[in-house]
């Protein structure tokens, strides 16, 4: 979720009944671009410093969602949250959290009980690069060619986003 700003994104455009924000928020989260991009670039400087926690700046974006109930706020790992959903209770999933090959892949397999049968797993950064390597692109891959997934689009941007659909036997 980071700053929420896809989240805002997300919810506006899907428009779900309820959307669940999964996030560490850690306090010691390091600013946009530690992979190797401009973290000191006079953008994520100041952006670092309009708040403390990004954690308390998504509750802020989202309150009056949160008093409503339509979105849930979950501090706590990702793999946690999704290993403790029932099976087929998610109709989507959108992953982009750690980019390495092992993280990605366990993502890709906790997702898959909770979601539904033609559910949508989604996610950002379906690219190549000396950061990260194969880390998105390699698992989703695989869990494509094992039958799991059909990718059913791909974005075209220079970190791609993608939408794939869950395949379970019936």
């Amino acid at each position: 979720v980071a700053r929420g700003l896809n989240a805002i994104n997300l919810f506006h455009i899907t428009r779900p009944k309820k959307l669940h924000l999964v996030d560490r928020w850690a306090s010691e989260q390091p600013a946009i671009g530690s992979l190797g991009g401009p973290v000191n670039h006079p953008v994520n400087k100041k952006h670092r410093e309009s708040f403390d926690n990004y954690g308390e700046h998504v509750s802020s974006l989202f309150s009056k969602q949160v008093e409503e109930g339509s979105v849930e706020l979950h501090r706590t790992d990702s793999r946690l949250w999704l290993t403790k959903q029932p099976k087929n209770s998610l109709d989507w999933v959108y992953l982009d959290t750690n980019h390495d090959y092992n993280s990605t892949r366990n993502e890709i397999q906790d997702c898959l009980a909770p979601l539904k049968h033609g559910g949508l797993l989604c996610g950002h950064d379906f690219h190549i690069n000396r950061f990260w390597g194969l880390g998105v692109v390699a698992p989703l891959i695989e869990a494509i060619q094992e039958g799991s997934l059909v990718l059913e689009a791909l974005g075209s941007d220079d970190w791609p986003s993608y939408i794939c659909r869950v395949i379970k036997d019936q």
